[in-house]
């Protein structure tokens, strides 16, 4: 976007200037308010981005030599469209905070923070036109690890209900992971799966239970019924047909 930066420690040249002006302006529309470090342009589309040295208002001063120095960057959003087979992730994705029953949640760009507690959060694909018929969702749950999903062939993740913790018998796992529940769309109920292990890919067979065909939302709970905050990443990848 601004090509390369080498500095020396010199004295910096017009040509570093630029650069120097241009990584400013990039890390400013790029700003995460909530980290504090750049994250991404704000788009859910591609974009055109050009830089020029022409100033946006031509000036002259009687009898004056006037030295012009512009950055311009021109940024248009591009039309696009989705359609046929299509694989949902990472960047392609959009995550929202529908509700929270814990005493903690906070959410940055790479990870989860959940108290004792609950909390839903909606997992969407960028905009498309059309339908979504899901093939596939896979999931994975990890600390302190890779934004995507893990790497080898996903698992079928069993459903299967939770104990009530503090029962006879019962065991709450101590890993650092909560358990999740995912919304199953044609019954809107919510369904319980086994306690998944760190870095480990899973697979939400008979994927249209989970994908909303108009948005390919899938909507997921996450459980701690620890007595201490857990930390967490969640990837997912959303496969399907866009008509």
């Amino acid at each position: 976007i601004f090509g390369p930066q080498n500095w020396d420690g010199s004295a910096l040249s017009e040509a570093d200037q630029r650069t120097l002006v241009r990584r400013s302006v990039i890390d400013q529309i790029s700003y995460d308010p909530m980290t504090g470090f750049p994250n991404a342009i704000p788009s859910d589309s591609a974009t055109l981005m050009a830089w020029s040295t022409q100033p946006v208002v031509p000036m002259e001063i009687e009898g004056q030599h006037v030295r012009r120095m512009a950055n311009i960057l021109t940024a248009i959003p591009l039309p696009y469209t989705v359609s046929g087979k299509t694989v949902f992730a990472n960047d392609l994705l959009r995550s929202s905070v529908l509700e929270v029953g814990a005493n903690f949640f906070s959410k940055d760009p790479w990870a989860l923070n959940l108290g004792p507690g609950k909390a839903r959060v909606s997992y969407r694909p960028i905009s498309f036109d059309g339908t979504f018929t899901p093939t596939r969702v896979v999931i994975g749950l990890s600390f302190g690890g890779e934004l995507t999903v893990p790497a080898g062939k996903p698992r079928a993740l069993e459903e299967r209900v939770r104990c009530e913790p503090g029962a006879e018998g019962c065991i709450v796992p101590q890993d650092g992971l909560p358990d999740i529940e995912v919304l199953d769309v044609r019954t809107g109920t919510w369904v319980q799966f086994a306690h998944m292990a760190q870095n480990t890919a899973y697979e939400l067979t008979n994927a249209a239970r989970w994908v909303d065909a108009a948005s390919g939302e899938v909507q997921v709970r996450f459980v701690n019924e620890r007595q201490d905050q857990v930390s967490f990443q969640f990837p997912i990848r959303i496969e399907g047909t866009v008509r």
